[in-house]
């Protein structure tokens, strides 16, 4: 998917969808310059003026990287430390030297940075949280109670459901990493599966499991292993209870989560409530979750396809470009043209 820049509707979502990672990304710069100008080593924050001064200007950068760059949290974050960094560097060293050393610290941050960082976060302590999310969404009851929660022989948004064995457990296969050239794309195949199933349903047909079997074409991500499998042990016209887990080679089970899904018709909707109950997942990766809402954009990204939405505002469709892979793009792009001349 290549690079696009937000229309209103998706920059105000982003604003919104993404707003614990602006503050959290503001709140620690903003208390670290405080400490800076209450000792004195910066002339530019030791007034109130100054440092709402730079805290404007710090929140804009932040808020701009995010909207324009949604699906890259990480580097976000690395943005957010560059500038907490650069105000100590340039208040300390000489305006020439501060300059080289922030750029020599930048490149080395977006380089490097993002994948340092989801290694620490993926080696902090493992807990097992339970997240709940809701939406409410404008469609046929029978039609979003199909539609949401996984099932066999089925494509929902980025997932793809294998058939059930005897044993009434199907893989899943997770197409989140699909790249295209520099930047990743959700699998356009599944989107417009999803809305062929989303009409179906608005038009009163029935979406359960067999119809989803006969609709569902087979995709090239069930070429390779799956992600992880899933087993439906609750299956009730309000509610279903989705049992994931992944499979050794030797064909034993590891648990990883139990996804619960609870349906509500409402006089503006039919609302969805999700509940994810995780076993031994990082504390900090959790925490990266809930700075993104990621839980709730997932739902959204559904709702939106099953409404046939002309507006793609989840971070799910989005563009998954970040400043790293936009300059690699660059780098590449100069590099060939340089090798056609010659």
């Amino acid at each position: 998917m290549p690079f696009e820049f937000p229309n209103w509707e998706q920059v105000l979502y982003r604003l919104w969808r993404l707003r614990r990672l602006i503050a959290f990304a503001n709140a620690v710069p903003f208390v670290f310059f405080a400490l800076l100008g209450l000792v004195g080593l910066n002339t530019l924050t030791d007034s109130v003026a100054g440092l709402l001064a730079l805290t404007v200007v710090h929140f804009m950068i932040i808020a701009a990287h995010a909207i324009l760059f949604p699906n890259a949290s990480e580097e976000t974050l690395i943005v957010a430390f560059l500038l907490t960094v650069f105000g100590l560097i340039m208040a300390i060293f000489p305006i020439l030297i501060g300059f080289v050393l922030c750029l020599a610290l930048a490149a080395w941050a977006l380089v490097w940075g993002q994948s340092l960082l989801m290694e620490l976060l993926s080696r902090t302590e493992t807990h097992d949280p339970d997240t709940t999310a809701r939406v409410t969404v404008k469609a046929k009851p029978e039609a979003v109670r199909a539609f949401f929660p996984l099932r066999p022989n089925s494509i929902r948004g980025q997932f793809t459901c294998g058939p059930a064995d005897e044993k009434g457990a199907f893989p899943v296969w997770h197409e989140l990493s699909t790249l295209e050239t520099a930047g990743a794309a959700v699998p356009t195949e599944d989107v417009v599966l999803d809305k062929v199933m989303s009409k179906l349903g608005q038009e009163g047909v029935d979406l359960t499991q067999s119809s989803a079997s006969a609709t569902a074409p087979k995709s090239d991500a069930m070429q390779g292993p799956p992600s992880f499998w899933a087993k439906i042990e609750i299956d009730e016209p309000g509610f279903q209870r989705t049992r994931l887990f992944f499979r050794t080679p030797s064909g034993e089970e590891e648990e990883s989560s139990t996804v619960e899904h609870r349906f509500k018709s409402k006089k503006t909707g039919v609302q969805v409530t999700e509940t994810d109950s995780t076993i031994g997942y990082p504390k900090g990766l959790s925490v990266m979750m809930w700075l993104n809402d990621f839980q709730k954009d997932g739902l959204v990204h559904l709702r939106e396809l099953l409404e046939a939405s002309p507006s793609a505002t989840s971070l799910r469709l989005s563009h998954r470009w970040s400043i790293l892979t936009m300059a690699g793009q660059w780098f590449a792009q100069k590099r060939f043209g340089r090798a056609e001349k010659a």
